[in-house]
């Protein structure tokens, strides 16, 4: 491992197995959570400036009962603790001022998205697939419904949802900054950390001197207006070295396409 990673973990002391109603509410929460966490950071990386190499929030199982949650980033080359600030903050910014109602929304609309994805492909889910299900749901304890079933309950659970039941879950998965810190780091790095304690320290103390509220900047309008009348094709062009046919249409609009 070339690079440094960090883990900010918190055990989730409320995980249960999927059995009633709020059960799968309360996961389907966590994944609200995540996801959005998850789209801040990616787009926080994508700022050349950023002190990370990678960062998102992780949701794993060391055994069928025993889950945690938190953060994973790796910083970029002596940026360690720039990078751990910057991840408090993050965190901190998230516990404080919860989800905007665009984000929430976005969210919304993408678990009901995949739900319903899933229930229009049910016939094509494989034996094999439809088998390791039910091994996982015996082996978990968790309850197993009926395709139908599951997707009217699921659908009914995801609509109820409401943004404070988020940022809810946000501080119940997050329990401040976490109760375990983990790092991984190769040897020809250790020197180049900070000690131990300052570690703690940065973790338990770092404030920020000015921590706003996220703003998630959303587009409106259409990418591309509607063209007001429709285009003839003035010339077409087989270009065979490619396998693709070229259009020259009348607005003057230029369009390559290959053949299925």
């Amino acid at each position: 491992m070339p690079y440094a990673q960090v883990q900010l973990l918190a055990k989730d002391e409320n995980y249960r197995p999927i059995k009633t109603e709020e059960d799968l509410k309360s996961r389907y929460l966590t994944s609200f959570a995540n996801d959005v966490f998850n789209s801040r950071l990616a787009e926080t990386i994508a700022n050349p400036q950023t002190a990370w190499l990678s960062a998102y929030p992780v949701n794993y199982h060391e055994t069928n009962t025993s889950v945690f949650n938190g953060v994973l980033f790796v910083p970029k080359d002596d940026c360690f603790t720039e990078a751990f600030k910057q991840m408090i903050e993050e965190i901190d910014r998230l516990l404080l001022f919860g989800v905007t109602q665009s984000e929430f929304d976005r969210e919304k609309d993408s678990i009901i998205a995949k739900e319903k994805s899933w229930y229009d492909k049910k016939e094509t889910i494989s034996s094999a697939d439809r088998a390791e299900e039910l091994v996982r749901h015996s082996l978990t304890g968790e309850a197993y419904l009926a395709d139908d079933d599951y997707y009217k309950i699921a659908s009914r659970l995801i609509n109820s949802i409401t943004i404070e039941d988020v940022n809810n879950k946000i501080n119940e998965l997050f329990q401040g900054r976490g109760s375990l810190c983990m790092i991984y780091a190769p040897t020809t790095l250790a020197a180049s950390l900070p000690s131990k304690e300052e570690i703690l320290d940065l973790w338990e103390n770092y404030q920020s001197e000015s921590l706003a509220e996220y703003e998630d900047i959303v587009a409106e309008g259409e990418l591309m207006a509607r063209p007001s009348e429709k285009a003839d094709i003035e010339s077409k062009r087989r270009i065979s070295n490619l396998g693709v046919t070229e259009y020259i249409l009348s607005n003057g609009a230029r369009i390559i396409g290959r053949n299925a």
